[in-house]
Order: structure tokens, then C-alpha cells, then sequence
């Protein structure tokens, strides 16, 4: 919703781009026609139209008009490609009811067979704990080549 100062604020700029558009003319017929507008939306479409060259009036923005369109230019767009089914063009894959219907379904017991119970997963590896004072011998042998 347009405030006031937004109002006048957008009044100023398009003024600037039509100073044949009086300033206090704009900032009321603003006010009148843009009230639950967004202003960055409102700026958008009327700077659009003050700078077509057809416009003679700020009224033209009330129209359908790309200036409108150009306010949703950041939201991306959408695109749906629906992929057919290659024996049956007429419906998609993923819901053919030709391909449905000729799908011979499980037998009622094809779970029988089946474990549905976690398998028991190997042991992890332990490594034995290591023997602190066989750790300081080999850190001396280390140092000791080292230095020589």
C-alpha cells in the first residue's frame, strides 16, 4: 500500500521523466488510483509508461499493459514439460491407465519369502589399545634418527 510520502516521492520522479505531467496532478491522481499498489510496482509501471513515447496521460497505466508484467519480471517463471508415455503419446508416463491396466500385478503372497527384519551388520574392527610406554620408545628411536 502506497504511503503519502511514497506517493509524492513517485509523483517527483515521474514528473522528472514528464514535467508536461504537473507534480501536484500526479501525486493526487497517485494517491486516487494506486492506493493498494506496492511502490516499487507502481514506480516500475509508471516510469514505463511515462517513457512510451503513445502515453499522453498517467491514466494509460490502469491499463493491461507489459508495464505490468514488467513488475513480475524478478519472479522467474514456471515451466511445465510433461513426459508422455512412449507406447501411449495421449498420457503421461508416470499416469498412463493403458500401461495400468496391462500390468500384471504381484502375486498376494510375494512377500512370504521376504525378512523384514534388519540384518545384523558386522562388527566394527577394534584396534587394541595402545601401550603408552611402547609409544615412548619408538617416539626416542624416531628422535634418535632424527639427529644422527
Amino acid at each position: 500500500m502506497l504511503s503519502q510520502v511514497e506517493a509524492h516521492r513517485l509523483a517527483a520522479s515521474i514528473n522528472q521523466l514528464r514535467p508536461d505531467w504537473p507534480l501536484a496532478s500526479l501525486s493526487t491522481w497517485i494517491r486516487k488510483h494506486l492506493p493498494e499498489r506496492a511502490y516499487r510496482d507502481a514506480a516500475v509501471a509508471l516510469t514505463w509508461v511515462a517513457c512510451d513515447p503513445e502515453t499522453t496521460s498517467p491514466g494509460r497505466v490502469l491499463e493491461a499493459g507489459p508495464w505490468w508484467r514488467a513488475v513480475t519480471a524478478d519472479k522467474g517463471t514456471t515451466s511445465t514439460v510433461t513426459t508422455r508415455c512412449p507406447e501411449h503419446p495421449a498420457h503421461a508416463a508416470w499416469n498412463c491407465p493403458d500401461c495400468d491396466a496391462a500390468t500384471t500385478p504381484p502375486p498376494e503372497n510375494w512377500r512370504d519369502g521376504l525378512t523384514l527384519t534388519r540384518r545384523d551388520r558386522p562388527k566394527a574392527r577394534t584396534e587394541p589399545t595402545p601401550d603408552p610406554t611402547r609409544i615412548e620408545q619408538i617416539r626416542a628411536e624416531l628422535d634418535r634418527e632424527a639427529t644422527t
